[in-house]
């Protein structure tokens, strides 16, 4: 993690006046109220700065390991995506894959569709709901009248 991690938890603490906050607030925060990134995206962040001592994690929650106070958060300051992205890949799971992959093979199979029509679908229903890949895949399908109801096992699995 780099600066702008911190610029981003500082950001975060000084804006609720508090010390320490549950992890959950922190990546509620970060993905619902200020929309910077997916809520899948803001746990692996949360769970990252952790590991990697940025936050300090106790009974109470999780307080920056750091003075937020020497942290300069530039007037409008907003993230860049990159910032959310670290190691995301590496934490993906099969579970997600497979369920993208079934739908994929139901919608070619039942609606002639392409894969990069699918795709597209799918990372479309993704961004303006604001929800991971693996649900828009079942959202689509099911919007298509695709079976969906033996994939729905996976999805709590991820």
């Amino acid at each position: 993690m780099n600066q702008q991690a911190k610029q981003v938890l500082a950001f975060i603490f000084k804006r609720s006046g508090k010390q320490t906050l549950p992890a959950s607030d922190v990546y509620l925060a970060i993905s619902m109220e200020l929309q910077w990134c997916s809520p899948k995206q803001a746990k692996i962040f949360v769970k990252q700065a952790v590991n990697e001592e940025l936050l300090i994690q106790n009974n109470h929650g999780v307080s920056p390991s750091f003075d937020i106070d020497n942290i300069t958060i530039p007037t409008g300051f907003k993230p860049s995506k990159e910032c959310f992205l670290t190691d995301l890949s590496a934490q993906s799971d099969t579970s997600e894959d497979n369920v993208i992959s079934k739908v994929f093979q139901r919608l070619i199979n039942k609606k002639n569709m392409t894969k990069e029509e699918i795709n597209h679908s799918i990372e479309t229903i993704a961004k303006e709901k604001m929800i991971e890949k693996s649900v828009a895949a079942i959202f689509l399908a099911k919007k298509m009248n695709c079976k969906v109801s033996d994939l729905i096992p996976h999805l709590k699995q991820i």
